[in-house]
């Protein structure tokens, strides 16, 4: 799975002509918080599913089973099928929250500074939409995760051939190990950490022992631009790790989704083609001689599968 987060920050230019042409159009927008923000989520690469919603909420169903209640039985010639039990889970319901706010912008700022004052305006407010959503499901994540497991040593401690250092490595291998023994196909690939419990990960002697020598992709090469993977999961930083030195190893594929809400409005515009379902808005204030930029996100987090993720720990000190 290819990761991206955090992209590098996209450019605009023009004269006020374009930019108010620019501000007249929310499709413009949208495709400019795409590249903003899309793939800065790191809930959304974190809980994965994606699923929609016209009523507003959702019912769905944790550690459902995978398994039949009763095993496959010889059956004799013309003999009937037994029947079994198929099991769910216990059932939850969601609902989705409308997250939004707006910034204005007035014709003398753009006078003087041109894009400058849209563009860090939509920078800020993507940045603040991605901050807090982003502490919206990682909340929900070590809200319904119980199963968590203390790492050896901090990783800040010690250094390699000293006694009672840390084993980063098989700290995250037995979260695997743990994840893996429920045997309801669960395969851990990714795990969230704080930045400096991520800075010691990649700065441990016995780590950068096991990566790949020769490889320019490492991250003393290219930073948080290339995300390490530690036997198979890939470790991803965020400032936004609701419980201090805890770290979260999950499979991302399992734990959970994004429930989303279309709403429809007069001069609200999303792109179908986004992962990641921003919806803006813009509207012109000539009494003012300004422009005002709104975005929303109608959208909530959900839990399926807890089981399927470790909470590590003493990560730092």
């Amino acid at each position: 799975m290819a990761i991206s987060y955090p992209p590098v920050p996209p450019t605009i230019s023009g004269d006020i002509e374009s930019i108010n042409r620019f501000l007249k159009d929310p499709t413009f927008i949208m495709r400019y918080l795409r590249t903003v923000a899309q793939q800065r989520f790191i809930g959304d690469v974190l809980l994965s599913n994606r699923f929609t919603t016209t009523s507003g909420s959702v019912l769905y169903e944790q550690n459902e089973d995978i398994y039949a209640g009763s095993d496959p039985e010889p059956i004799a010639p013309g003999a009937e099928y037994q029947e079994t039990q198929i099991p769910t889970g216990p059932a939850a319901v969601a609902s989705t929250v409308k997250w939004g706010q707006k910034f204005s912008v007035t014709d003398e700022a753009i006078s003087r500074m041109n894009f400058n004052p849209v563009q860090k305006g939509l920078l800020k407010m993507a940045n603040r939409m991605v901050w807090a959503f982003d502490n919206v499901c990682l909340s929900a994540i070590v809200s319904a995760v119980t199963q968590t497991q203390t790492a050896s040593v901090a990783w800040s401690a010690g250094a390699i051939g000293q006694a009672g250092g840390p084993n980063i490595f098989r700290d995250v291998q037995t979260a695997v190990a743990t994840i893996r023994a429920h045997n309801q196909g669960y395969e851990a690939n990714m795990m969230a950490i704080d930045d400096q419990a991520y800075a010691d990960l990649i700065s441990d002697p016995q780590i950068s022992l096991m990566l790949a020598r020769e490889s320019e992709n490492s991250p003393i090469h290219v930073g948080t631009s290339g995300f390490p993977v530690i036997g198979g999961v890939t470790i991803l930083p965020t400032p936004n790790i609701p419980v201090a030195n805890t770290g979260i190893v999950l499979d991302s594929s399992m734990l959970g989704g994004i429930v989303t809400e279309n709403i429809v409005g007069p001069g609200w515009t999303s792109v179908p083609d986004l992962n990641l379902p921003i919806q803006a808005k813009t509207l012109r204030h000539d009494e003012r001689d300004s422009w005002s930029i709104q975005t929303r996100r109608v959208a909530t987090p959900i839990v399926q599968e807890p089981l399927s993720a470790v909470l590590i720990t003493g990560i730092g000190v």
